[in-house]
């Protein structure tokens, strides 16, 4: 992958804050229309089945199964601090915390249901939370923080103890190899358990991840307004096209997509470019492919078109 254009290498804690409410510099601009979905309310996590796709918001729980979006039936807990996603019955999860305990649901019979068969000894006190990746590829991941950690595999489940944390990591199954993060510290998750990335990161605090490989990683900073890539050699930092980005994703090294507080960003190989056809507030961007890409924020849940050839 092309480096990310005017972007220098930089050392730990070099990164300088500032607030994602203040005017990002001028960026290249890009007009790609964004389908809102109807009946959707605000929206921080989005998940997909095998053939579903769901959203989740601090108002409720929406289904797409096929005949467009439709709500769910209340889950009677706070989600603000969870995530959504999809088990391997292709039926919703909702994991994370509710304060300092964690929350882990499921959907089952067309009620939701309290998971703990689900994780095993995760399960038992204390309740502490939970972060973690679910879906019908493998691995799943479930981490309890304080506590012990689940690798699920078709062929098996690996326990090993979860990394000494002050806060809550969040998990990314990129393509078939989960990653976490927490703060400037990235692990790549393997079977032995959380492995330190190991370079001096240009960030002081990763809010949203994704790797397209061991030497193809995006990162981006909402405090301080930058979008930063390791290219295997060492971390570069640049502005990010957006106010405050919170999350990032991509299909391939060619499309790399954020999303925070200024709207949507698009990187095409050569350059990153603000999206007009975008909302202001967004939350969270996610995709099964270049030519599925959804984002959620304030505003609800919407669908954006290709990017034009």
């Amino acid at each position: 992958m092309a480096s990310t254009p005017g972007a220098t290498p930089a050392a730990a804690g070099s990164a300088t804050g500032t607030s994602p409410d203040a005017p990002a510099a001028a960026a290249p601009e890009v007009e790609i229309p964004a389908e809102q979905a109807t009946g959707v309310g605000p929206v921080h996590s989005i998940a997909f089945g095998e053939k579903k796709r769901a959203a989740m918001g601090a108002t409720g729980v929406w289904l797409d199964a096929g005949a467009g979006w439709s709500a769910m039936p209340p889950i009677g807990v706070d989600t603000t601090g969870s995530r959504i996603f999809f088990g391997r019955d292709d039926q919703p999860r909702v994991v994370g915390a509710n304060g300092d305990t964690f929350v882990y649901m499921r959907f089952r019979l067309g009620v939701w249901k309290k998971g703990d068969e689900e994780i095993a000894g995760l399960a038992a006190n204390p309740r502490s939370p939970l972060y973690a990746v679910l879906g019908h590829a493998d691995p799943e991941v479930v981490c309890k923080r304080g506590g012990g950690c689940i690798i699920k595999r078709r062929s098996g489940w690996t326990l090993f103890e979860a990394p000494q944390t002050t806060g809550i990591p969040q998990v990314e199954l990129c393509g078939e190899q989960p990653w976490a993060f927490d703060g400037p510290v990235i692990w790549k998750v393997v079977n032995a358990g959380f492995t330190p990335h190991g370079s001096a990161p240009s960030f002081a605090k990763a809010d949203g991840l994704w790797a397209l490989g061991d030497s193809d990683i995006w990162v981006v900073e909402a405090s301080a307004n930058k979008v930063h890539h390791w290219d295997g050699k060492a971390w570069q930092a640049a502005p990010s096209p957006i106010r405050g980005p919170r999350s990032v994703w991509a299909s391939g090294p060619r499309d790399v997509w954020i999303a925070g507080a200024g709207g949507a960003g698009h990187y095409d190989g050569e350059r990153w470019r603000r999206v007009t056809g975008v909302r202001e507030g967004m939350v969270t961007v996610n995709g099964r492919s270049k030519d599925e890409v959804w984002l959620g924020g304030e505003a609800g849940l919407f669908r954006l078109q290709p990017p034009a050839k």
